[in-house]
């Protein structure tokens, strides 16, 4: 197990729409942040404009609500590689995984990529690098929260 601080650890959104969320989870791991800013070339077509953020000698950590086509997520990392990073792990609540997704997550510079189980995945989803995590406990500890009338805030108090 590595440990991870702002020397050597950052939190990559891989685009504006998740730089708000990315902040946010550095800020409370105590890590980097950085952001691709990415233009459109053409219709369905982007193209990586800038980097802001320092990305060299690092792990990066891309953290997102779901993980659908992969292409956001793929296109992030081998960015992250190009740019410096020592290795780069997805995170995603919910594993969608359609279309191409599953080929580009096997085939990309992702050294892990970790979900929960809010999806059921069928064996043929199921890769070297996934790794799914079990969202049980806090299903259990919400539902308990409810049914004795106390706050469910408080269970994600940090």
């Amino acid at each position: 197990k590595m440990e991870l601080s702002e020397d050597n650890g950052v939190v990559l959104a891989p685009d504006m729409g998740s730089a708000p969320m990315s902040q946010s989870y550095a800020k409370k791991l105590g890590l980097g942040f950085a952001l691709i800013d990415k233009r459109r070339t053409g219709h369905n077509k982007a193209e990586v404009a800038n980097l802001i953020g320092e990305l060299d000698n690092k792990h990066a950590i891309i953290i997102d609500d779901m993980i659908d086509t992969a292409g956001t997520i793929c296109n992030a990392a081998d960015t992250a590689i190009t740019r410096g990073a020592k290795s780069v792990i997805a995170m995603a609540t919910h594993p969608v995984l359609s279309g191409p997704a599953i080929e580009r997550l096997v085939s990309s510079k992702l050294s892990k990529v970790i979900v929960a189980d809010t999806i059921e995945l069928n064996k043929e989803k199921v890769f070297d690098k996934l790794e799914i995590i079990s969202v049980q406990d806090v299903f259990a500890d919400a539902i308990k929260h409810i049914v004795d009338g106390t706050s469910l805030s408080s269970m994600f108090k940090i």
